[in-house]
């Protein structure tokens, strides 16, 4: 309570109104009222609207049981013989001698007032210090305690490792010279706020207004999408991460929400956890535009999966498969299907085991120098990924480029004594001194040297499904152009040339190098030629082929078509008419009239507006450059930025949609990372932070 409002407390009521109350006193024929004069004639009195009635505040307010109160308008000079009163004369006293108080600020309330306000600042100030103290731990995710937390002498250095927190605060010390004193205070009242009990409870309370600030945010937004994965802890718990991707002012949003336990991935159990997980963020289902999921059965089958689930309650739902996924699957497909792209995999991944699988092994490796070796080239022999097939470009790159050196480490390793280290290096140099290998070393760096770029791009989170489709298609025209004679020619002779470096290497050794050559063909029997007799002229020109003609036709040109078939199969079989309406809307100039239909009736938006304030924003193009038309975030924020989205809300409506609208799953993925730095209680003490509601249903946390 301020000054003003504890000097207005303590002073008589006088208003001035317009008209007072008109009475009649016994039998007097006119009516009498309550004279405003009397407020200067007599201070002390206090005029009450509702009772019109007139009382004494001096007595009332400081008087002992005394009280003075006059309603008869007639008898008005009883006014003046209370005034002359001794009680009166007492009250009025202790009222001056209050207001003396008052000005000097030398009450007791105001003091105790004052006392409370100054000790509440400090309480805040201090508790704010630790929470941006627990803050700074959680977000560089370094651990809070330690083995030996002695609290007794915070602001001093201690050569026992307190844990992060209660260094940090003794580090705080130095910076903030009240923290010292305070810390002391604290620990008398045993009101310190560090024990692990409240560092979890703050960490409980930040995490749920974090997540009502998100909610709010997402509830803001007309649409949003939601992104999940699902993977199994260190304590082999099923942990459903759940994404919400959204348009907020302007900004293409991709925040977490939390992991969800569950016993079971099956489509109708994370169906209801979802339901749950969303429920309690109080968001509305209907609002859902789409939701990107892997290719898993439990998310994308047909009738039991979770898509078709979220069908049912989220009618503006679009299933998006993961386009990172997509890669790796077209990926996979390809390499585990061609013979030689599958075993140049298998020996670049032995390499790895082999080389860095000992520190005496791998400091062999790094202090073997070779000739017309690079310095400026120092990659690591990398592992290669079970489902990042992607990230395979990095192992195929270090090994083409250190392949000299890769041999040398072999060749000296091959004469160890260790009867383990001399057998798998015998068996390496075996497998890498074969042309077949090595020729595949190299469509292998054709595929993925040509596929990686993509991969990355695929991650990002501010790609739309469009803009995701525009870089598949121009991945797969690269890749076709590199199925012809030039560039096989061009990958023979390099694969010649390193075939050749392999032999001079290895010359002198009991090593061999097994050429390229035709496997040989295997005949029919002869009831089965009689049978397919017709096949005998093809038989014979296959027979005919020269190693070149082999390896041409039968790896090059099929690991090309491979993955071209693969992708196109992938990327362009399960697109949905919507997304490419959509497309067709935000990124041409002129789109069809039937997808501007298609889009206005599946959103429940008038055509003749959406068209018209397309043609309005292609006039105002001048300020969105080519570069930012490719992507539907970067044209929502520009059209927030110039205000356009006040003046064309239909097209930003449309334009959010796309944006909102998930085309990977990468960022659940990234959260797993997290997983073995979360104590499965504190997961579920997270998760029961999200349902704590206001009874009152007014939307807001309790902790908030």
């Amino acid at each position: 309570m301020n000054e003003e409002e504890i000097s207005t407390l303590h002073a008589p009521k006088q208003p001035i109104l317009g008209e007072y109350p008109a009475r009649k006193f016994g039998s007097e024929t006119f009516v009498r009222r309550f004279q405003p004069e009397w407020y200067k004639k007599y201070p002390w009195i206090s005029y009450e609207v509702d009772k019109d009635a007139c009382v004494c505040f001096a007595c009332k307010e400081f008087g002992k049981n005394t009280s003075f109160v006059l309603t008869n308008w007639k008898k008005s000079s009883k006014l003046a013989k209370h005034g002359k009163s001794e009680n009166h004369v007492r009250s009025m006293t202790r009222w001056l001698q209050f207001k003396a108080m008052e000005r000097k600020k030398t009450s007791v309330l105001q003091q105790l007032n004052s006392a409370h306000q100054d000790q509440v600042a400090i309480n805040r100030q201090y508790l704010k210090v630790i929470i941006q103290s627990l803050m700074y731990t959680a977000q560089q995710n370094v651990a809070i305690r330690g083995h030996e937390e002695i609290r007794g002498d915070i602001w001093e250095i201690s050569d026992i490792n307190r844990g992060n927190f209660l260094e940090l605060l003794c580090i705080r010390c130095n910076d903030l010279p009240w923290l010292k004193s305070k810390l002391q205070s604290q620990l008398q009242t045993h009101a310190q706020w560090t024990s692990p009990a409240i560092q979890n409870e703050l960490l409980e309370i930040v995490a749920s207004v974090m997540l009502e600030r998100i909610a709010e945010e997402a509830r803001s937004s007309d649409y949003y999408g939601i992104v999940v994965d699902e993977t199994a802890d260190i304590s082999r718990t099923e942990q459903l991460s759940l994404f919400l991707r959204y348009v907020f002012n302007g900004e293409t949003k991709e925040t977490f929400t939390g992991f969800y336990s569950t016993k079971s991935t099956e489509g109708e159990v994370l169906y209801e956890l979802l339901k749950t997980a969303i429920g309690r963020l109080e968001l509305t289902l209907e609002n859902i535009v789409a939701e990107c999921f892997d290719g898993a059965a439990n998310m994308s089958g047909p009738r039991k999966g979770l898509a078709a689930r979220m069908k049912e309650c989220s009618p503006l739902s679009i299933y998006v498969h993961c386009h990172g996924h997509r890669l790796n699957l077209a990926l996979q497909d390809t390499m585990t299907t061609i013979e030689p792209l599958q075993k140049a995999l298998g020996v670049i991944q032995s390499l790895h085991n082999f080389l860095e699988g000992s520190p005496k092994r791998h400091s062999i490796f790094n202090d073997i120098k070779v000739e017309d070796e690079d310095e400026d080239i120092t990659l690591t022999i990398k592992s290669q990924s079970a489902t990042r097939w992607s990230c395979r470009w990095a192992a195929v790159k270090a090994v083409v480029n250190q392949l000299p050196k890769i041999i040398e480490v072999l060749l000296t390793l091959s004469k160890d004594r260790d009867p383990k280290t001399y057998n798998d290096s015998n068996s390496l140099l075996n497998s890498i001194c074969d042309f077949r290998f090595v020729f595949g070393l190299m469509v292998l760096k054709v595929i993925l040297s040509n596929t990686d770029g993509l991969s990355r791009y695929l991650q990002g989170k501010q790609m739309d499904v469009a803009t995701a489709k525009k870089s598949v298609d121009g991945v797969i025209k690269t890749l076709i152009g590199c199925r012809s004679l030039e560039n096989f020619e061009l990958l023979w002779s390099r694969a010649e040339i390193i075939a050749h470096k392999i032999k001079e290497q290895i010359e002198g050794t009991e090593f061999n190098f097994k050429d390229a050559k035709v496997p040989r063909f295997q005949q029919p029997s002869r009831r089965l030629q009689a049978l397919v007799g017709e096949m005998a002229e093809v038989n014979a020109e296959v027979e005919n082929r020269t190693e070149k003609d082999y390896y041409r036709i039968t790896c090059y040109y099929l690991s090309i078509d491979k993955i071209v078939a693969e992708m196109k199969s992938r990327f362009e079989g399960s697109d949905q008419e919507v997304l490419l309406a959509l497309a067709d809307i935000v990124f041409n100039r002129s789109p069809t009239t039937a997808n501007v239909e298609l889009v206005s009736h599946f959103y429940g938006i008038d055509s003749e507006l959406l068209s018209s304030e397309k043609n309005v924003f292609e006039n105002i193009d001048v300020d969105f450059p080519c570069a930012e038309r490719e992507n539907a975030a970067k044209i929502v924020k520009r059209m927030f930025e110039n205000g356009v989205h006040e003046v064309l809300p239909v097209a930003y409506k449309v334009f959010s949609i796309l944006a909102a609208i998930p085309a990977t799953s990468c960022s659940a993925e990234r959260s797993f990372s997290a997983l073995r730095r979360l104590k499965p209680i504190f997961e579920v003490q997270l998760v029961k932070t999200v349902k704590q509601h206001c009874p009152n249903q007014c939307g807001k946390s309790l902790c908030k």
